[in-house]
């Protein structure tokens, strides 16, 4: 019989409602609430909300608790900005040391493209980031995608569905055939484009946040 994991289990489950959206406006997250909802004691709830805390995941306020952060459009075009950042840092060395092509970044583009491009993205920039080798960057860059899941999701009802198969062709040919300077001008475009919207963005998060229970 395979012994629960009473930490591990909340804090998936935690980090699982940040991701999914339903946390993005500042709420109050109680130990006593969460731990009825998954059946545990509150005190790996409390170890949990410490941990994601460390993360940078939700907020800790001293003498009041902890809470999921209010995402508005400026922070959202800085954690945009941060990405960009992150895969141009990750990008520039495999370059320089020879690794111009990213052929098995291609092929996830070319597998995934046709099913939810908007959050699919991230498992390609995860991979572009992993191919660095730079444990630092690994790190940052996977709390950075937990912060941006949620605007991903919600970006699919605020960007033209045309224009995201439009830039996921153009990444599936600039990663086929290598390129650095096409491809970080690529990773610019993406961003800029989405730090244009990132009101409309954080609309529609508010929106789908309303929309499910906690």
């Amino acid at each position: 019989m395979r012994l629960r994991d009473p930490y591990g289990e909340a804090v998936n489950a935690i980090r699982t409602q940040l991701r999914s959206g339903a946390l993005v406006m500042g709420e109050q997250l109680t130990a006593a609430e969460i731990s009825r909802a998954l059946n545990l004691s509150q005190t790996p709830v409390r170890e949990a909300f410490a941990r994601l805390a460390g993360e940078g995941l939700i907020e800790e306020r001293r003498g009041s608790g902890f809470f999921a952060w209010r995402l508005d459009a400026v922070d959202l075009i800085e954690l945009y900005d941060l990405q960009a950042a992150y895969l141009r840092a990750a990008l520039e060395p495999q370059f320089v040391s020879g690794d111009g092509r990213w052929a098995a970044a291609a092929e996830l583009v070319a597998a995934r493209a046709e099913h939810e491009p908007q959050t699919a993205v991230e498992v390609v920039f995860h991979h572009l980031v992993q191919e660095g080798r730079n444990l630092a960057l690994q790190r940052a860059h996977r709390l950075l995608s937990d912060r941006l899941a949620a605007p991903r999701r919600a970006e699919a009802e605020v960007l033209p569905l045309p224009q995201v198969a439009e830039e996921w062709r153009v990444l599936s040919a600039l990663l086929s055939r290598g390129g650095l300077r096409d491809l970080l001008a690529w990773i610019d475009a993406y961003h800029a484009l989405r730090r244009g919207a990132a009101g409309a963005v954080v609309a529609a998060m508010r929106s789908r946040a309303q929309a499910q229970p906690l």
